[in-house]
C-alpha cells in the first residue's frame, strides 16, 4: 500500500533491524509459513528461553526507514522482546534516523559524501534502485539462497521485481497476498487497503439502502462468524464514477450544516488523488490486453479521470483545500462532521469514535471501487511486498544480519515477537493453548488498548488501527513488519472475533490492487523513474491545480498541451517502450 513518503491509510509502519541466528535449528523453513507468500498454519510452538548461542560481540547499527514518519516503541524498561533478540543475535539498533523534508536522493548523496550512510535503509522501489546504483550497498544473492523462511513467505515469481541486473540487493518486507484459502479463516480479516469511504447516515439520507455495519457485526462477528462480501451490499449499487458523482450530488443537495459550515461532499489529501484514480484506467505502468503499455499521465483514461476531478471541483463536490491541507486539518474536518466522504483518514479509529459520539449513525463505511472499466486501474500492486531493505556493503557481519532477517519470518521468530520470550513470563500453556497470565495484559491485548499493559508496554506484535504494529525495536527491524497476516497471532488462542471494519475495507478495496502482474512501479531505470517522479514531485501537489481550477469547457485547452509537454520532458514514449520489454519478462502472468 502506497502513500507518498507513505502511506496509508495510515499507515503505521515500522522498521529496525536486529540480526542473525547461528543455531542449526533454523536451517530449515517453518511449516506454518505460507508457500507462495499467502496462507499458513497456526500450530503453537513455545519460544525458547534466553538464548545460549548468542554471539559474544554486539554489533550496533543504524536504520533509516522511509516509511517511518513516527515510530512508537515500548519503553526500554518494559520491552521484553528486544533484549532477548539482541542477546540472541548480538545485534543492537543504535539509532533510527528520523525522516526529514530533504529529498531522499539529496540526503543519500550527503551521506555518501560524509561517509555516514546508515547501515540499513528501507525504501520504496524507485529510491532503492537509485541507492543500489551508487555501488554502496551489498549484493545479497548468496545469502538469500540460505533464507528458507523468506523463500516460504515470498513468492518466487516476484523476485525479478526486486532485483538489479539479476542480483538480489533488495530484501522484501513481506506482505500476504490475496489468498482464497484464507477466506474461510475466521481469524483473518483480509488486507484493508485504499477505498472510498462514505458516512452511513448521509448515505441513508441520500436514498440508499444497506445493512448497517453495527448490524452486520451483531449478526456475524459477535457470533464468531465471518461476514461475506455480500453482507456489505448497497442498493442501488455504486458501480461507476458517474454513480459516485451522483451520490455526491445527492449528499450536497441535503444542505447539511456542520460546525456552522456547509458539508464538504468529498475531501482528502493531495497525494491520495493517485489512489482515487483507480476508478479509471489510470495509475502505474499497466500492461493492456492488446499487449501495449502505458501509465501515469499517459494512461488510457488519465484525461477522463482528471476531467472528472475538474468537474467535482467546479461543482463544489471536492474540498477547495484538497491540494494544500495538512493531515491535522483533514482529521479535524472529518472528526467534527464536516466531511461526507473521502479516501484517506489520518486516524480512522479516532475519527470514527468522535463522529459516533455526536451521531451514532455517522459510521464510516467503505464502498467497493466504482470503475469506468471493470478490471482496469490500480493504485497499488501486489508483488509480494512494497517496501524493501538494502544493507551497506561493509556491514560487519552480514551473515548474522541475514540469519536474523530469516528468523523474523520463522515460527519461533513470529511467536517471540508476538508473545514475548518464555522467560518474560507473560504467557502460559493451558489445554494446549498459549494464554496470557495477567487478566489486565490479556484484556489490553485483545481490545487493542494502548497506554496500559498491552502491546505498546511490552513491545509485542499486534494489529492496531488496521495496520501491523511492532512496538519493539526487534519487531520493527525484521522482514515481517509490513504483514497484516500473522499465523502466530495471540488472537488465535481465543474465540474468533472477526473485525467487521477490517473486512468492510478489505472487500471494498480489492479492485484497486493488481494481483495478476498487469501493473508495475517501473523497471528501476532513470528513464521510467523520471516518469513516476514527475508525477509525485511536480504534478501531484503543484501542477494539478492547473487542471482542477479551469471551467470544464476550458479543460481540454489546459490538459492537452500540458500532457504533450510532459511526455516530451520525461521521454514518455521511450519509457513506455522500455516498460513493454520489461513486461515481456516480468508480467507475472
Amino acid at each position: 500500500m502506497l502513500k507518498r513518503g507513505l502511506s496509508v491509510i495510515l499507515l503505521v509502519s515500522l522498521i529496525t533491524a536486529i540480526a542473525a541466528c547461528s543455531s542449526a535449528k533454523n536451517d530449515s523453513a517453518d511449516s506454518s509459513a505460507p508457500a507462495s507468500g499467502s496462507g499458513g498454519g497456526s500450530s503453537s510452538q513455545a519460544a525458547s528461553d534466553q538464548p545460549s548461542d548468542a554471539p559474544k560481540d554486539v554489533i550496533e547499527y543504524t536504520i533509516y526507514n522511509d516509511n517511518f514518519r513516527t515510530l512508537k516503541l515500548a519503553p526500554e524498561a518494559t520491552d521484553v522482546v528486544t533484549p532477548y533478540v539482541e542477546q540472541k543475535f548480538g545485534l543492537k539498533v543504535k539509532q533510527f534516523l528520523p525522516l526529514t523534508d530533504q529529498p531522499f536522493k539529496e540526503r543519500l548523496n550527503a551521506w555518501i559524501a560524509t561517509d555516514s550512510i546508515p547501515d540499513v535503509l528501507v525504501l520504496g522501489k524507485e529510491t532503492a534502485d537509485y541507492a543500489v546504483a551508487t555501488g554502496e550497498f551489498a549484493d545479497l544473492t548468496d545469502y538469500v539462497a540460505d533464507m528458507p523462511n523468506l523463500a516460504k513467505w515470498f513468492p518466487d515469481q516476484f523476485w525479478p521485481r526486486f532485483e538489479n541486473d539479476g542480483k538480489k540487493y533488495q530484501l522484501p518486507i513481506v506482505t500476504t497476498g490475496m489468498n482464497p484459502e484464507l477466506d474461510s479463516d475466521p481469524y483473518y480479516s483480509g488486507i484493508p487497503n485504499w477505498a472510498i469511504w462514505v458516512r452511513e447516515d448521509l448515505l441513508a439520507q441520500a436514498g440508499y439502502t444497506f445493512k448497517k455495519l453495527k448490524d452486520i457485526k451483531a449478526e456475524t462477528a459477535d457470533q464468531g462468524k465471518k461476514p461475506a462480501a455480500e453482507d456489505f451490499a448497497i442498493d442501488p449499487p455504486i458501480n461507476t464514477p458517474d454513480d459516485f458523482y451522483n451520490l455526491l450530488k445527492k449528499i450536497q443537495a441535503l444542505n447539511v450544516k456542520a460546525s456552522g459550515r456547509s458539508l464538504i461532499p468529498f475531501s482528502s489529501s493531495s497525494w491520495s488523488q493517485f489512489h482515487l484514480g483507480t476508478m479509471f484506467q489510470f495509475g502505474h505502468w499497466e500492461l493492456n490486453d492488446d499487449g501495449s503499455v502505458d501509465g501515469w499521465l499517459g494512461s488510457k483514461e488519465a484525461k477522463d479521470y482528471y476531467q472528472f476531478l475538474n468537474r467535482m471541483y467546479n461543482d463544489g463536490l471536492l474540498d477547495k483545500d484538497f491540494i494544500i491541507q495538512k493531515d491535522d486539518q483533514l482529521q479535524s474536518k472529518i472528526a467534527s462532521g464536516q466531511v461526507a466522504s473521502g479516501i484517506y483518514i489520518p486516524d480512522v479509529k479516532a475519527a470514527r469514535s468522535n463522529l459516533q459520539s455526536m451521531n451514532p449513525d455517522a459510521e464510516i463505511r467503505y464502498i467497493p471501487w466504482p470503475k469506468k472499466t471493470q478490471g482496469k486501474g490500480f493504485y497499488d500492486i501486489y508483488e509480494g511486498a512494497y517496501w524493501r531493505l538494502i544493507v551497506k556493503k561493509d556491514f560487519k557481519d552480514m551473515k548474522r544480519l541475514m540469519e536474523f532477517y530469516d528468523w523474523s519470518l520463522s515460527d519461533e521468530g513470529l511467536e517471540t515477537l508476538t508473545w514475548g520470550p518464555e522467560s518474560a513470563g507473560l504467557w502460559e500453556m493451558k489445554d494446549g493453548k498459549k494464554l496470557f497470565k495477567d487478566p489486565a495484559v490479556e484484556a489490553d491485548m485483545l481490545s487493542g488498548t494502548l497506554g496500559g499493559k498491552g502491546s505498546d508496554y511490552y513491545g509485542l506484535y499486534t494489529i492496531n488501527n488496521q495496520e501491523p504494529v511492532f512496538y519493539s525495536k526487534a519487531g520493527a527491524s525484521g522482514l515481517s513488519w509490513g504483514n497484516k497476516y500473522n499465523p502466530k497471532s495471540f488472537i488465535r488462542s481465543y474465540p474468533p472475533k472477526p473485525d467487521v471494519y477490517f473486512l468492510n475495507q478489505a472487500y471494498a478495496s480489492a479492485a484497486g490492487l493488481d494481483t495478476e502482474g498487469k501493473a508495475s512501479y517501473g523497471d528501476g531505470t532513470d528513464l521510467t523513474n523520471n516518469v513516476n517522479g514527475h508525477y509525485w514531485s511536480k504534478f501531484e501537489a503543484l501542477d494539478v491545480a492547473k487542471v482542477l481550477v479551469p471551467k470544464p469547457d476550458k479543460f481540454d485547452s489546459v490538459w492537452d498541451p500540458y500532457v504533450n509537454a510532459y511526455k516530451k520532458e520525461v521521454k514518455y514514449e521511450e519509457a513506455r517502450a522500455a516498460m513493454a520489454k520489461w513486461f515481456q519478462a516480468n508480467s507475472g502472468r
